[in-house]
Order: C-alpha cells, then structure tokens, then sequence
C-alpha cells in the first residue's frame, strides 16, 4: 500500500481492549478505563496494558506504530518530551564535559 494510502487510512494498533479517543495523528493522554485500579505505571504496554500518561497512552503507541510503518521500521521508540528526546540520542554519544559545554552553549542563546 502506499505510504500516502497509509497516512490516510490508519488501522488500530492498540492493544486488548484499549483504544484511542482520536484517531492518533498527534499525541493525547486520555484514557478511559473501568475501574480505578487498573491504572498503573509501567513502561511494559504491550505485557501490562496501558497507564495513564504520555509515553504510554493508545493515541502515543499508535502515532508511533503509525510513523515506523511510514519509514519502514521494525519498531518505534518514543519519549515524552523533546527534550528528554534530544537528550537520549546525545548522551550516549558525548562524554559528561562535552554535554556541560553544550548545556551551557545553549543556555547563553
């Protein structure tokens, strides 16, 4: 199928019984459940379900699914920030002094 096809025709990716409120071309942290108690925090969506918050929402792991597809990847990673998205691409590549200088470079613009 091709890639503008998929754009706008986008199938459900999410897991059980989950599902968006929107359909997931940006991000949302709404989501709907039956009980209280089924809320919970943790990163593992696809073992554990979903929790409330923005890395882990239908709407999130869809928008994600959705764009790996476009590219062509296996799987997506996504962050909750665009900071925390910068960071984790830099800090692996960069000695701790590196980032103090870059830190600093950008907090003087």
């Amino acid at each position: 199928m091709h890639w503008r096809t998929r754009l706008l025709n986008p199938q459900q990716k999410a897991v059980g019984e989950f599902q968006a409120l929107a359909t997931p071309t940006y991000s949302g942290s709404t989501v709907v459940f039956d009980r209280v108690g089924t809320a919970h925090n943790d990163w593992r969506q696809i073992e554990v379900g979903y929790n409330y918050g923005l890395y882990g929402t239908p709407t999130v792991l869809n928008l994600g699914a959705r764009i790996a597809e476009l590219e062509g990847a296996r799987a997506h990673v996504r962050a909750p920030r665009g900071q925390y998205a910068i960071a984790s691409v830099t800090s692996p590549s960069t000695r701790p002094a590196a980032m103090h200088r870059y830190r600093q470079r950008e907090l003087a613009c």
